[in-house]
């Protein structure tokens, strides 16, 4: 049994590690001989987090949990935590902001094409359901053009989506257009263009964060090496964007660096205090 003490060090390192990664915390929490006794916890800590958000926000900041424990479960593809992302898409706004922000559709993205990896459509099924947050939402669909990059989706089955997106009526989901719109980039716009420049006009899609200038310039690529580059860019995998959970036992792990030394992980930190 892990030590109680231990548990809740490193699970306050993922609630208050802002200006650095808490590399010791993410290590403990994915090492394979703890996992089964760490993931209910982590899974629980979590929803604490998501049904009481104004307790961990004060005037100091708000904790990073949430994040940390999408890398850590996209990471491990805890498939254990997929009820979560619901949950998470029915905070409110202002506390999903906080505490996600702009990892939204970069970071968290990328976990959630892990974690949904095999269950496609119930990333479906969360971009459809209107009680949901819209930046969850269209942050689920930037996870299917991450699923489109690795091959794990086909051109013609995102373009259908996207269509199937842009013809159903719905309230004002600007996030969710945005994300279809530089998708069609990505797609070749051919068969989406006629709607795109329907949802400009109306203006449901926000010039200022992609431009129909730039679509429609992107019909005039070749279609195949288009489409192929494109895919290029897109296969990114989460690995790429937390290289912290890449040689975690490294060179300083080996007496290279001095206990009182700042810690080589950017903690800030003294070594002594941090990846000793």
């Amino acid at each position: 049994m892990l030590l109680e003490t231990d548990v809740l060090l490193q699970l306050d390192a993922l609630h208050y590690a802002v200006d650095y990664i808490p590399k010791r915390a993410i290590r403990y929490f994915t090492a394979l001989e703890h996992q089964d006794e760490l993931m209910p916890l982590l899974i629980e800590e979590a929803k604490d987090v998501i049904a009481y958000p104004e307790e961990h926000q004060d005037e100091s900041g708000c904790s990073r949990l949430l994040f940390h424990a999408l890398m850590i479960f996209g990471f491990l593809r805890e498939e254990r935590a997929i009820p979560l992302i619901r949950e998470i898409g029915l905070m409110p706004h202002e506390a999903i902001d906080e505490m996600l922000g702009d990892r939204l559709f970069e970071s968290v993205s990328l976990a959630l094409a892990e974690l949904f990896s095999q269950r496609v459509d119930e990333l479906k099924v969360l971009i459809e359901d209107s009680s949901i947050d819209s930046s969850i939402r269209a942050t689920c669909l930037q996870s299917m053009m991450f699923l489109y990059g690795r091959g794990g989706i086909s051109r013609s089955e995102m373009v259908d989506y996207c269509l199937r997106l842009l013809k159903q009526p719905e309230e004002d989901l600007s996030c969710v257009y945005e994300v279809v719109a530089a998708s069609a980039i990505a797609l070749h716009p051919e068969e989406l263009i006629g709607d795109l420049r329907k949802f400009y006009q109306e203006g449901r899609i926000d010039e200022e964060q992609v431009k129909l200038e730039e679509i429609e310039e992107s019909l005039l690529l070749p279609k195949d090496s288009s489409v192929e580059e494109f895919r290029k860019m897109l296969d990114v995998r989460l690995d790429d964007l937390i290289p912290y959970l890449e040689g975690l036992d490294g060179a300083w792990k080996e007496g290279a660096y001095e206990r009182n030394e700042s810690c080589p992980c950017g903690s800030g930190q003294k070594f002594k205090k941090c990846c000793h």
